[in-house]
């Protein structure tokens, strides 16, 4: 999962870095609130 994240966050990076960076927040929220 990690490997797909970076990969996602490498792609998005070129194309909107901050529409990633927001996602990345969010998602880092949910996955941190299901542990």
């Amino acid at each position: 999962m990690a490997c797909i994240g970076n990969w996602s966050f490498c792609y998005m990076c070129h194309r909107d870095f901050g529409q990633m960076y927001w996602l990345v927040i969010v998602k880092g929220l949910i996955w941190y609130l299901s542990m």
